[in-house]
């Protein structure tokens, strides 16, 4: 018999994709195909002809949103124009991360209206905020 918690946590971050999916459709950034993960790869070709390594930096360094360039995986880096995202914060953080993204780098549209749904799994997420701490930081990593 599997465990349900499985399932949740599954479910959970699936949602949670989705959710940042969604709010990233009003950038210029593309969603690439990523699953069984909790990072989210987007090309960011239309916005930049920076390397994945100088555009991470700059985005975090001017507009608070960590990535992590896919170069830096490679033994040769490659320069694909792609970065991950990591999707496994709160949704407030996911939020703020894409409306930074948004105002700064050009939204697709001027005033995007976000209908958001609602968690599914709010009880479980309210649950592990309670265990694990509050996730109230932008999707910013410290270097």
């Amino acid at each position: 018999m599997q465990d349900p918690n499985v399932f949740y946590i599954s479910s959970l971050y699936q949602h949670k994709r989705d959710f940042f999916q969604q709010l990233m459709e009003n950038t210029r950034f593309k969603a690439l195909p990523s699953s069984g993960t909790y990072f989210q790869l987007y090309d960011y070709s239309e916005i930049s002809d920076e390397n994945d390594v100088d555009f991470a930096i700059r985005l975090t360094k001017e507009f608070g949103v960590a990535s992590i360039p896919i170069s830096v995986f490679y033994s040769v880096p490659k320069q694909d124009k792609v970065l991950r995202f990591c999707f496994a914060k709160s949704e407030e953080t996911l939020v703020e991360g894409a409306r930074r993204l948004g105002r700064h780098l050009v939204s697709r549209v001027d005033n995007p209206p976000i209908a958001l749904q609602q968690p599914q799994h709010a009880s479980l997420a309210g649950k592990m905020r309670s265990t694990y701490g509050n996730d109230n930081l932008v999707i910013i990593l410290r270097w």
